[in-house]
């Protein structure tokens, strides 16, 4: 399983709750969106990050983003209001 390595660079929560709700909804585009915005830092868990996402284990994301929450802001992670389409900076189609 995916744990949070020592030192990892402080991500917003923002991007946390994005990375977690993106799993949830199981959106591979916008996860690899995301990892794209890590530092280079990052590298170890961002190629991590980047085998789930391409094996499309999005659950052992989602359980990552939720660890990696705990250790930086206590509590449980809350998907909430986040838009994931402001924080990736995806465009919005609209069909119809």
């Amino acid at each position: 399983p995916l744990t949070p390595e020592q030192p990892l660079p402080a991500l917003s929560p923002d991007w946390l709750q994005a990375l977690y709700v993106a799993a949830l909804l199981c959106d591979d585009l916008a996860i690899s969106t995301l990892l794209a915005q890590l530092p280079p830092e990052a590298g170890s868990i961002k190629s991590r990050l980047k085998a789930e996402n391409e094996a499309l284990r999005l659950d052992q994301i989602a359980t990552f983003a939720q660890s990696l929450w705990q250790q930086q802001q206590g509590g449980d992670i809350d998907g909430g209001d986040i838009d994931i389409d402001a924080v990736t900076q995806l465009p919005t189609f609209e069909l119809g």
